[in-house]
């Protein structure tokens, strides 16, 4: 009985103790998006610490991350606050150099992010009036 208990016990401090998730300068990255970028060896809060702080690799790197159906919804709000933080400019010096293919990912991330991203200095869901100088950036 001592030993179920025990079992049960330690169970219980290792499942508590698994971080699930992280928030980075205001920015909550969702418990689904962290474990999917865990699973997939992402250390996703890392990477958004580095990217927030302006590291032009780490910036692009998180920009290009490919998830699907409902992470990357969150991923696309994440982009989008990212963007908020460091500015249209940095954020675009520091994607520089991208292919048509990802272009179109970052496009896509962002569009998501302006919709169903819930920001107070989102002040237009289309990305066009959101973020003019990365728009044209992409579409180039």
């Amino acid at each position: 009985m001592k030993s179920v208990v025990y079992t049960k016990f330690i169970m219980f401090l290792l499942v508590a103790s698994c971080k699930t998730n992280c928030e980075i300068n205001g920015i909550k990255v969702d418990e689904l998006l962290y474990s999917v970028s865990y699973n997939k060896s992402i250390y996703y809060c890392e990477l958004l610490e580095l990217a927030l702080n302006g590291d032009d690799e780490a910036i692009k790197e998180i920009s290009l991350l490919e998830f699907y159906n409902a992470v990357a919804y969150e991923h696309g709000i994440i982009v989008v606050e990212l963007i908020l933080h460091i500015g249209e400019n940095n954020y675009i010096k520091a994607i520089e150099g991208l292919n048509e293919k990802q272009k179109h990912l970052v496009e896509a991330y962002v569009n998501i992010g302006l919709e169903y991203g819930v920001n107070s200095r989102i002040n237009n869901k289309e990305i066009n009036k959101q973020f003019p100088k990365l728009d044209l950036f992409l579409k180039n």
